[in-house]
């Protein structure tokens, strides 16, 4: 039962979203099911280790603390993650990665990279979390994050 809940939240998410964001949202449901090893309708930190995006951010998106992701915590975190891109800051991350995204694929090749952001090419590894040798928005976000936490910021 909680399973069926959890896909008909999803669902109604991607229904509501524009055209993109229906597509990532499409995406992230097919990954959750295939995830939810258990069926449970939630994600143990085991399970969401298989989607990327996740798991990078498990504790920020587990609200309650109970170890276990639920539709509801992840669509409150996408939410909030929205919004941060409605910030002057985010706005502008936008358009420098709109700008570098030359066959507007939503991620950034190494060559992408080395012509629009090439202050950040020798980083590109370091950034390039699950190693495909593409940069999403999420990879970039959380590696300033990281940088920035660590200088205590």
């Amino acid at each position: 039962m909680r399973a069926i809940v959890v896909a008909v939240l999803l669902l109604a998410h991607t229904v509501a979203a524009a055209s993109a964001p229906a597509q990532r949202s499409s995406r992230l449901f097919e990954q959750w099911q295939k995830a939810d090893a258990s069926g449970d309708g939630e994600l143990s930190r085991s399970e969401a280790a298989r989607i990327p995006r996740l798991a990078a951010h498990f504790d920020a998106i587990d609200r309650d603390g109970n170890a276990r992701l639920s539709a509801e915590e992840v669509r409150a975190w996408r939410k909030a993650v929205a919004a941060s891109r409605r910030t002057p800051a985010g706005r502008r991350f936008d358009r420098y990665f709109s700008l570098a995204d030359l066959d507007g694929d939503g991620a950034l090749s190494r060559t992408e990279v080395e012509a629009g952001l090439s202050r950040m090419a020798g980083k590109f590894e370091r950034i390039d979390s699950d190693r495909n040798g593409r940069l999403t928005r999420e990879e970039i976000e959380n590696w300033f994050a990281l940088r920035h936490s660590a200088r205590g910021r």
